[in-house]
Formats: C-alpha cells, structure tokens, sequence
C-alpha cells in the first residue's frame, strides 16, 4: 500500500478503536485525564520523550522491576513476536490470532480460512525465536462452519 493508503488505514482503525472504547468504556481515549503522562512528539523528539520516560521510571518506587515483572514482559514479548510473525507472513497475514505466551510454551488461537493454514501457522510459529513449544488446538477451521 502506498504512503497515504497506509495513513487512511491507521485513520479508519483509529477511529474505529476510538469509537469501540468510547462504547464500551465510556470515555475518549485520546482524554490525556485519563493517563498519568502525555508527552507531545509533535514539540519533543523521540531521543528527548525517551529521556523523560526513563528519568521518571528511575525516580519512581513505583516502577520497580523484580523477576516477577521480567517474566511477565518476556511472555508478553514472546506472545506479541508470536502474533506479529503470523501477521507479517504471506501466508497467513489474513488471520486475526492470539498468541499467548508463557516461559516458551506458545497457545495461538483464531480462525482459519483454509485448511492448509494450520500447518502454516505451525512453521510460522516454530520460526519465532524463544518458542519452545506450541498449542494450537484452539484454532477453529472457519471455512468448515456453515
């Protein structure tokens, strides 16, 4: 997709995700009441927004990161890894998954839209670095149900 196809997309998913959070939440997402820090990238760069992040995160007890919380984000980072590799795969960039992901051991479900995807997802999903085992029993074959 071209440069400005790709900023319309982000618009219509943004708006769509505003308006799904507006319902079902009942506030506006781009309310900066609602977050303890709002930075404006548009008047600091990126470098300078980091900066303040990290000089925050050192003054605050707060932020304080045990083993417990590293294990924590390195499932997260594993589950997301997991989902954007489907995503960014030819093959099988066309499913809405989950990924999960807990000290290795991977569950992906979603529906698949043909039935040789499985073993797509399967190749996929054992490439991902840090998988060491993986569960896929909660995909459902959509082009099976009627």
């Amino acid at each position: 997709m071209t440069r400005d196809q790709a900023i319309g997309y982000i618009r219509d998913v943004d708006q769509g995700r505003r308006r799904w959070t507006q319902y079902l939440y009942g506030v506006d997402w781009a309310d900066p009441a609602l977050y303890d820090l709002v930075l404006n990238l548009e008047t600091l760069s990126i470098p300078e927004a980091i900066d303040i992040v990290v000089a925050i995160t050192e003054q605050q007890r707060c932020f304080d990161f045990g083993p417990g919380c590293q294990a924590v984000m390195d499932n997260l980072a594993l589950g997301t890894r997991v989902k954007a590799a489907i995503a960014l795969n030819p093959s099988t960039s066309d499913l809405e998954v989950e990924a999960v992901a807990d000290g290795g051991k991977v569950w992906v479900r979603g529906k698949l839209n043909r039935a040789e995807q499985y073993e797509e997802v399967r190749n996929v999903v054992g490439g991902v670095p840090g998988v060491s085992e993986m569960n896929l029993e909660a995909l459902s074959e959509r082009y099976l149900q009627i």
